[in-house]
């Protein structure tokens, strides 16, 4: 396996977490919005998936029920994710490049935020985030 695969392959773990929050945010809103149907059922048109709120309530407590379990579950995977991804990034030496890793997949920021925050140019930053790649271990 050559360098950018093996590069790739690490950038694909570290993404993990955003997947997660992302899962996350989506359930939160699919809870919010079964909520809204049921407490506010002429607010949604007819036509709109789900709305109406035509359906019994067992049906509706089945479904919010099933969301709270598939949201607890990616609350439990965040979390694990998490310190997985953050004990990775505790070894590498280098300090920079530790901030960067945090910052990137861990926070989300963008580059440019991460650039200001560490004063270091746009550039020096995809640089470091280069070298953090190189030197983070997917082995556990």
């Amino acid at each position: 396996m050559d360098v950018r695969q093996e590069n790739e392959m690490k950038k694909q773990y570290l993404r993990q977490y955003s997947a997660c929050l992302q899962r996350i945010k989506l359930l939160e809103e699919e809870i919010r919005v079964l909520r809204a149907d049921k407490m506010y059922p002429g607010l949604l048109q007819e036509h709109m998936p789900g709305g109406g709120g035509g359906s019994d309530l067992s049906t509706y407590a089945a479904r919010l029920d099933m969301a709270i379990s598939r949201l607890e579950g990616e609350y439990g995977k965040r979390m694990e994710i998490f310190k997985d991804i953050k004990k990775r990034i505790g070894r590498l030496d280098n300090e920079n490049q530790r901030a960067v890793l945090t910052y990137r997949y861990l926070l989300g920021w963008k580059w440019g935020r991460i650039a200001e925050q560490m004063n270091y140019s746009y550039q020096g930053v995809l640089k470091i985030h280069g070298r953090a790649l190189l030197n983070f271990e997917l082995k556990k």
